[in-house]
């Protein structure tokens, strides 16, 4: 997201860095000092500017070592945001698909979100990894993958986007739903060269996660909204 105010400032659009037919993807999973502090009407203002686009919002944090009456206070105060936010898109006849994405990891976390689905028909969402990697958590792939089966099987929804797994290996092993993933460390390495990046190693490095993704989609998710 900030990215994409940094352009808007700069060129006034998007149109610059982006070809006609491009459909943004903009993500507001940065540093909590960033989301905290961001206003809705600033929200708005670049939805205005870069329609159609697909934005992933986010407000507020959970950690490990939180007690539950604050992680579900979290999630109430994100669902809430992601609902009003909802409200002035369809207000404003804005050209904005929001992919919410997961404040918690357990069952009882993800309650709230059913009314997204059921009452403001959100039927896709993202679900952060960053947490599941690096530093002290090292590569905890199978915590990720089963915490993305609880968002699954109690939510329900219809497709779900992995933010910060791009490796064809592990996406593979992931629930069905899983249908797309994004990660801007990784395409950066696959595809960074001398003259910026390369249409052609993307081409070559796309083709593993995307056969990855589709690996699985002929299973089943089962004891969905039955934990």
């Amino acid at each position: 997201m900030s990215d994409a105010e940094q352009v808007i400032d700069r060129d006034g659009d998007l149109g610059e860095v982006l070809d006609p037919y491009h459909i943004p993807v903009t993500t507001a999973t940065e540093l909590d000092s960033i989301t905290n502090n961001r206003q809705m009407d600033d929200v708005l203002e670049v939805f205005e500017t870069i329609q159609p686009a697909i934005h992933i919002p986010d407000v507020g944090f959970t950690y490990g070592q939180m007690d539950e009456s604050t992680i579900r206070a979290v999630v109430d105060a994100y669902v809430g945001y992601v609902k009003e936010l909802q409200t002035e898109i369809v207000d404003q006849d804005l050209d904005i698909r929001l992919l919410p994405t997961n404040k918690g990891w357990e069952p009882d976390h993800f309650e709230p979100y059913r009314e997204l689905r059921d009452d403001y028909d959100i039927t896709d969402y993202a679900f952060y990894c960053g947490q599941y990697i690096g530093d002290n958590a090292g590569n905890a792939l199978h915590i990720n993958r089963q915490h993305v089966r609880n968002f699954i099987s109690v939510v329900n929804p219809e497709d779900v986007m992995l933010i910060g797994r791009l490796s064809a290996r592990e996406l593979a092993q992931f629930a069905p739903r899983v249908t797309a993933a994004a990660g801007l460390k990784q395409w950066r390495e696959a595809c960074e060269t001398e003259d910026g990046y390369s249409r052609l190693r993307y081409n070559e490095w796309v083709e593993k996660p995307e056969k990855a993704l589709q690996s699985n989609s002929h299973a089943v998710q089962s004891n969905l909204e039955d934990y």
